[in-house]
């Protein structure tokens, strides 16, 4: 009976350990895990947004959800946020960057904000939100990582529209949808050419004064 009882108290104890370690993010069953990035690939995620949007967004964030398996050190984490070929900005996180095993998730690993958001949480990087704001964007994410491999789950990764009220909090706009989720080589991916993108700001703001004139 004493064996039993020791027996139940220990199944207890590793339960609420193995339960508060995964809150935490850093222990957690082995899951079946699809994909695969060094520092040689890319993460590619395109979406677009619905016209109409239920409220007025101040941040973008990129999630990967389910469990992550860190095989080697990451160090650091490098999303770059396009609208077409026009880059918007590039946000950096190293939160995690030494750790080596199973992650429960990155929620927020890497975002972008307004001028104006309170939105502060993972090291986000202030853009230009018109296109956002007004659903003109033609998306793309483009997620690597510095040194290392991970392995994560391509049907858990999301992006989400943002209306953050203070700086690690707020809630989920609907109306984003996304149409690609896929891991390329860096090498497949053609570098923009920053003067194009230059040039392409300066036409729209040409356009816009003479419209408005």
């Amino acid at each position: 009976m004493k064996k039993n009882n020791m027996a139940s108290i220990n199944s207890k104890i590793a339960f609420a350990f193995a339960s508060t370690a995964l809150s935490f993010g850093v222990i957690a069953p082995n899951p079946i895990l699809a994909a695969t990035l060094t520092p040689d690939d890319l993460l590619v995620v395109d979406f677009t947004l619905s016209p109409t949007l239920s409220a007025v967004p101040n941040a973008l964030l990129l999630n990967l959800n389910g469990f992550i398996q860190v095989n080697q050190p990451f160090t650091e984490r490098t999303a770059k946020l396009f609208d077409s070929n026009m880059l918007l900005g590039t946000a950096t996180n190293s939160i995690f960057g030494t750790y080596t095993g199973l992650l429960g998730s990155l929620s927020s690993s890497n975002s972008w904000k307004s001028f104006s958001s309170p939105w502060n949480s993972g090291n986000p990087t202030t853009i230009n939100f018109d296109s956002l704001v007004d659903s003109s964007i033609d998306g793309r994410i483009e997620f690597s990582i510095a040194t290392g491999e991970i392995e994560f789950d391509l049907d858990r990764v999301d992006v989400w529209l943002f209306l953050a009220t203070n700086t690690a909090g707020g809630w989920r706009i609907d109306g984003l949808n996304t149409t690609s989720v896929r891991v390329v080589k860096k090498s497949s991916i053609p570098e923009p050419d920053p003067l194009l993108g230059l040039s392409l700001f300066g036409l729209g703001l040409l356009l816009k004064k003479k419209l408005s004139s």
